[in-house]
């Protein structure tokens, strides 16, 4: 959603960070079936209730590994059924255009922040670290999706530099 907002209101966004982000999935067919995935997702998450989706969210191999202050599980059972299924079904991957032809249109600083041991995010991060024309790439080790959770400290430190940076 950041890479959108930065091309739609490139007068309002004066810099971004993309944190374990993608500039969208490329095949219609695989973002169709993304949309599909999500749509389902959504049904679920009304079946089975906030605490049981959040359990099954944070069960999976992106989160597993998650302490459970990294994982925030009592900060996420604020959401509701309805607000997470309407995320999903209105802001997830498979409904949004990709924006990879778009990258280098991208005037704003961009740090593209993956967590090392996230090898998807990281070979996406690395390919928009390179098509958009002002980004910085940070891979931080000891980390896999939520890198801001995981080694907030490295992320802060990070981000701060990239903040305080004259050229950034």
């Amino acid at each position: 959603m950041v890479l959108h907002a930065a091309l739609a209101h490139a007068d309002a966004v004066k810099r971004c960070v993309l944190i374990s982000g993608t500039a969208g999935i490329d095949d219609d067919r695989e973002r169709n079936a993304r949309r599909t995935a999500d749509e389902q997702l959504a049904d679920r998450i009304s079946q089975v209730g906030i605490a049981s989706f959040i359990d099954e969210w944070l069960a999976q191999p992106l989160f597993a590994h998650l302490t459970p202050a990294q994982a925030q599980r009592e900060s996420r059972l604020m959401n509701t059924p309805a607000g997470l299924a309407s995320s999903l079904r209105l802001c997830g991957t498979g409904t949004q255009s990709p924006l990879w032809n778009r990258l280098t249109e991208l005037s704003q600083p961009l740090m593209v922040v993956a967590g090392a041991r996230d090898e998807k995010f990281v070979a996406l991060a690395r390919r928009i670290a390179v098509m958009a024309p002002r980004a910085r790439l940070e891979i931080i080790g000891n980390a896999g999706h939520s890198v801001h959770l995981e080694q907030p400290s490295a992320f802060a430190d990070v981000l701060i530099q990239w903040m305080m940076s004259p050229r950034a």
